[in-house]
């Protein structure tokens, strides 16, 4: 019983963490109405998330100590990874709908497996050929190009996708050992100095006036950057990464359905198509079969 208690709070830790993340290009979309411009919604959504990460750090006492090598991957994952991943996509949200920017954006788990096949660190496989064959359509379908088909909002979400996915290539890579809360806090402050350095040569950075503007800011921060990343971790603890995996693939789910309840951005039936292939070939991509199905793939025992 304590077990299954167990799994169903890391499900819902799962769940809860997705819909914070989904719910990211909805708040984005509502600052834009509001006046707070790109540069401004970043640098202080990157600001007080590393603030909170620190608060967190300092509580449980974990070391802020990192090694020179240490602080120029961050420096990288933060100001030229993170931050310019997350213009781009929020510059997108602007020109396409919050649903097909953030499903363009989905792609990344394909992207890194192509990537990684590349560089020669994987092998191409049917399962691998067929996920990305299946991104492809997926990923024509969401576009749905027509006379009112933003070209440069879409790509905007595809690059934020490809800088994603060597965002996560290196991350895996170079830091993969490092406590996941100090690289969480020292990636979104450099981010964050990234930002203001470059909003503030730009004369971009403006406070919000009222305190609407600083609530929205403070939500970003915390529904869409903070919390998810908590309950992440903790149900990745409870149900594993095979579940989790899965688990998180409800994020673009999210994201469509709180754009359709707030912002009243609708898919049409063949974006909803593509939806589903798109999520489809992500876990294909994303999940192992012989962890989803154990005892399909367990090795027989032969007598000798």
């Amino acid at each position: 019983m304590r077990k299954l208690n167990s799994q169903i709070k890391g499900t819902l830790f799962v769940l809860i963490s997705a819909l914070g993340f989904g719910a990211m290009g909805m708040i984005a979309t509502i600052a834009s109405s509001q006046g707070i411009n790109t540069d401004t919604l970043l640098s202080f959504r990157f600001l007080i998330a590393a603030l909170i990460f620190a608060a967190f750090l300092f509580v449980r006492k974990i070391s802020f100590k990192v090694n020179v090598k240490q602080t120029l991957l961050f420096v990288l994952l933060g100001m030229i990874g993170y931050a310019a991943m997350s213009t781009l996509l929020y510059e997108s949200f602007k020109l396409v709908s919050v649903p097909v920017a953030v499903l363009v954006l989905y792609t990344y788990p394909a992207i890194v497996m192509l990537l990684s096949i590349l560089l020669g660190k994987e092998v191409l496989t049917f399962q691998k050929g067929f996920s990305l064959v299946a991104a492809g359509i997926g990923l024509i379908l969401v576009m749905q190009i027509s006379d009112g088909f933003n070209m440069r909002g879409t790509l905007y979400a595809f690059s934020s996708a490809i800088l994603y996915a060597f965002f996560v290539l290196i991350s895996n890579k170079y830091t993969a050992n490092d406590d996941s809360l100090l690289k969480s806090m020292y990636i979104s402050l450099f981010a964050s100095v990234g930002l203001f350095a470059m909003g503030f040569q730009s004369s971009a950075i403006s406070l919000p006036e009222t305190v609407s503007g600083w609530g929205i800011i403070l939500s970003l921060a915390l529904i869409s950057t903070v919390l998810p990343f908590f309950f992440f971790f903790e149900g990745l603890q409870m149900v594993g990464a095979t579940k989790a995996s899965i688990l998180s693939m409800l994020e673009p789910v999210f994201a469509v359905v709180l754009s359709a309840i707030f912002l009243g951005e609708h898919l049409s039936l063949l974006q909803w198509f593509g939806m589903v292939i798109v999520i489809f070939s992500s876990l294909l991509v994303s999940v192992n079969p012989a962890e989803l199905f154990p005892k399909r793939y367990a090795p027989v025992n032969k007598r000798a």
